[in-house]
């Protein structure tokens, strides 16, 4: 984490939007699901907005942590996991298929 924050501040001087999200939070188990969503696709349309930008999912594993397919007993957070990765990784194929100009980055 240290060192990403490091690196985004590096790349804010040199005018790319530096966007650092908190997986633990968003993960709680309280959060609306649709809510989290929503909002990791506001946060990129907001760095799309504004590239050249990089996002930093801060500890990734918090939000979407690794599970077993097929595995029994899971938590809402590990019920969540594989639809929340796979938002992740359509939202950034449209980003590239756009030819955004937005990195991503993340830190479990």
């Amino acid at each position: 984490t240290v060192l990403c924050r490091r690196v985004l501040s590096e790349l804010a001087a040199e005018g790319v939007l530096p966007i650092e999200v908190s997986c633990a939070k968003l993960g709680q188990p309280s959060r609306k699901f649709k809510a989290v969503q929503e909002w990791l696709r506001e946060v990129l349309r907001l760095a799309c907005w504004h590239a050249p930008s990089v996002v930093l999912l801060d500890d990734l594993g918090a939000l979407c942590p690794d599970v077993e397919p097929g595995a029994p007993n899971l938590s809402v957070l590990e019920e969540r996991s594989p639809i929340l990765s796979e938002l992740l990784l359509d939202v950034l194929a449209a980003l590239r298929g756009a030819g955004a100009r937005v990195a991503l980055c993340a830190t479990l």
